[in-house]
């Protein structure tokens, strides 16, 4: 049997620390179906670092 390796995931406050900007921010660009994706695991919050990256790299602007 292999054991799969999970990646971390991220919390509100570390996207919001490392995007510098308010966690209630997060929370509003969530609301409104924005930012990047999220997942929920019970009642919490959780970032994928691929998504914030790919979401990140989709802002930029030419």
């Amino acid at each position: 049997m292999s054991v799969m390796a999970l990646p971390r995931f991220l919390t509100p406050a570390d996207v919001a620390e490392a995007l510098q900007i308010p966690v209630g921010t997060l929370a509003n660009w969530r609301s409104a179906g924005k930012g990047p994706r999220f997942s929920r695991f019970g009642g919490l919050v959780r970032y994928d670092p691929d998504d914030v990256a790919a979401w990140l790299a989709e802002q930029r602007v030419s």
